[in-house]
């Protein structure tokens, strides 16, 4: 079900902006997992607690930056408007 949310929010992308962004991709696609499945993760991206990811298991500061800073909001948007986190909680 996850990866079906995945391949909605890429249909949702303007050609241009998943042709620029072809090479983050499986970045953008960790994030929006994470996101969806992690409650934790949810709550420091939503606090701003960025320095939470240095010690997070499951979603890391590295995995956070190789996100391109345009999506890091994106993403998190998207989820909360479009995907039933219930499903994945």
């Amino acid at each position: 079900m996850l990866e079906d949310e995945f391949q909605k929010f890429l249909l949702d992308l303007l050609p241009e902006e998943l042709e620029q962004h072809a090479d983050a991709i499986v970045a953008l696609k960790n994030y929006f997992k994470a996101y969806a499945t992690d409650r934790q993760l949810r709550y420091i991206i939503s606090k701003g607690q960025l320095t939470e990811l240095n010690v997070n298991p499951n979603f890391t500061m590295a995995d956070f930056k190789a996100v391109p800073a345009a999506w890091r909001k994106r993403i998190p948007e998207y989820v909360q408007n479009y995907v039933p986190l219930d499903h994945f909680n």
